[in-house]
C-alpha cells in the first residue's frame, strides 16, 4: 500500500514580529508622555503607525511568498513519489 504524505503546514516564525510590534508600542508610549502638545501627539501616533502597517505589509508579503514556496516544494515532492511508487 503506498504510504501518503501528509501536507505540511507552514508555521511562521512571528517571534520577531512580536517583538517589532512590542518596540512601535513602547516608542508611541514614550512620546506621548514626552509631549504634552496633542498636534505633536497626533504625529507621533500618525506616523508609528504607518510603520507598523508598513511592517505588517512587509511581513504579510514574506509569508505569502514563503506559502508559496512551500506550495511548490509539495508540488514536486508529490510528482517524484507518483514517479517512484511501484507500477502495479
Amino acid at each position: 500500500m503506498p504510504r501518503t504524505r501528509q501536507p505540511r503546514e507552514f508555521r511562521p516564525c512571528s517571534l520577531s514580529l512580536c517583538f517589532d510590534w512590542l518596540e512601535s508600542i513602547a516608542g508611541l508610549a514614550r512620546c506621548m508622555c514626552l509631549s504634552k502638545d496633542p498636534r505633536q501627539q497626533l504625529k507621533t501616533w500618525t506616523a508609528t503607525e504607518q510603520a507598523a502597517r508598513t511592517r505588517e505589509n512587509d511581513a504579510a508579503q514574506a509569508l505569502t511568498t514563503e506559502q508559496k514556496r512551500w506550495v511548490h516544494l509539495n508540488t514536486r515532492l508529490d510528482e517524484l513519489e507518483r514517479l517512484l511508487a511501484p507500477v502495479r
